[in-house]
């Protein structure tokens, strides 16, 4: 068995196979009330929600592979895009 490693705010994941292949996920945080993690995906800057069964599914059966620890400087510019993308969504639900 595959031993997991904590997943924290800022690492980047490859996706391999599947609708994202050749994207990779940068991890911006955790929802434990609705069991979702949610992600900046790149290179296309898309705010992504997945559910924590199915990211750990991803990472035992190797869709999913670990990349980096983005760098904080990086990671500051990925979280400001991530904010603003969900500042339009909210805006585009007021409308």
């Amino acid at each position: 068995m595959l031993k997991t490693k904590k997943i924290k705010q800022g690492n980047t994941y490859a996706i391999h196979n599947g609708d994202y292949a050749g994207q990779m996920f940068v991890f911006i945080k955790q929802n434990k009330k609705t069991k979702t993690y949610s992600f900046l995906g790149l290179p296309d800057m898309t705010t992504l929600e997945i559910s924590q069964s199915d990211f750990d599914e991803g990472i035992r059966t190797e869709i999913v592979q670990f990349v980096e620890a983005t760098p904080r400087y990086v990671f500051k510019v990925i979280l400001n895009q991530y904010e603003k993308n969900q500042k339009t969504k909210n805006e585009n639900l007021n409308d």
